[in-house]
């Protein structure tokens, strides 16, 4: 009998919230933010709210931050407070039903930031525009650009939280150049990390170039991907290998990347997507080829075939030539 009353109190309310003649039974979300140091609230702490609806609250100068009319529902908070406080970025979900009031607090901890420099390796003059990124597991990621100077921060939107495990990867965007990786970078609470300095020579040809072509009929394969992998270096915290690029064929099937550090490597093959394929047709035409020796100031060839035929495309952008 109780069953009985759960389920029709259950449905009934079901009936309400969803019937166009009843009004909707709003919930509700409210909280503190605090810091993990001295316990008192932070103000200015951005709290996005995803799901039914989508918005974003700010704490006020206690902390506190309230988020009301929030339809019955699935939805992700993400805390995100101003440097130098740090978000992991991983969403607290909550379900809200019918008139339900949630209570979600968070204690956020003290954050840090990297900075450091590109240069150019045979003149040791600044690169400026490279794209960076880094990244650790559980502990948050950031992007920048190098500056004039060849400078980059990151601390942007208190993203950088404590971990022993950052990685940065700089892409010049140059042309068939390799990324330049930094593994195992240290980020200390409340600290700024200097990283060393990381040096691009455009003109090294250490890399490996090949072609890619048709097992079907022998022609050149355009727009196929190829991600070049470490077999010495994983990313810190996980058993992935480190990537040093990516790189597509051109319309004669080559692909050629560049001012690699010599090691050891293996490189993912990945063909233009056709409309008609399905995830498990994409995956079964891709391939490996392993172990891969690269040494200095030398192209190591690396050609391979797919099972697939080759399609009359034209280039998607320049030669890599």
């Amino acid at each position: 009998m109780k069953k009985i009353r759960i389920l029709f109190f259950v449905l009934i309310v079901v009936i309400i919230s969803t019937n166009p003649l009843y009004p909707i039974i709003y919930g509700s979300v409210s909280g503190v933010v605090t810091d993990e140091e001295t316990g008192k609230g932070l103000p200015g702490v951005h709290v996005s709210i995803g799901g039914r609806v989508n918005l974003i609250v700010v704490t006020d100068p206690q902390g506190k931050y309230a988020a009301k009319l929030l339809k019955p529902g699935r939805y992700e908070i993400i805390f995100t407070p101003a440097f130098p406080h740090c978000n992991a970025a991983i969403p607290d979900r909550i379900d809200i039903g019918p008139g339900e009031r949630k209570i979600i607090n968070k204690v956020v901890k003290l954050g840090g930031s990297i900075r450091g420099r590109v240069l150019y390796s045979d003149s040791k003059k600044p690169f400026p525009g490279v794209s960076m990124y880094t990244f650790a597991r559980f502990a948050g990621r950031d992007y920048a650009t190098t500056e004039e100077d060849g400078s980059y921060f990151f601390r942007t939107a208190g993203q950088i939280c404590p971990s022993t495990n950052y990685y940065i990867r700089a892409d010049c965007q140059v042309p068939n150049v390799a990324y330049k990786v930094l593994l195992g970078v240290v980020v200390e609470k409340g600290k700024e990390t200097e990283a060393g300095d990381i040096l691009f020579d455009l003109n090294d040809p250490t890399g490996i170039e090949g072609y890619i072509t048709s097992s079907i009929d022998g022609k050149p394969l355009n727009n196929v991907e190829i991600a070049v992998n470490s077999k010495d270096k994983k990313y810190p915290g996980s058993s992935e290998d480190a990537t040093f690029g990516k790189i597509s064929t051109n319309i004669d099937g080559y692909y050629y990347i560049k001012n690699l550090d010599p090691g050891n490597y293996w490189i993912h093959i990945m063909p233009d997507i056709e409309n008609n394929w399905s995830f498990y047709d994409f995956s079964a035409h891709c391939k490996d080829e392993k172990d891969i020796v690269v040494n200095p100031g030398k192209k190591t060839k690396v050609n391979s075939q797919l099972d697939i035929k080759s399609l009359e495309k034209p280039l998607n952008g320049e030669d890599n030539e």
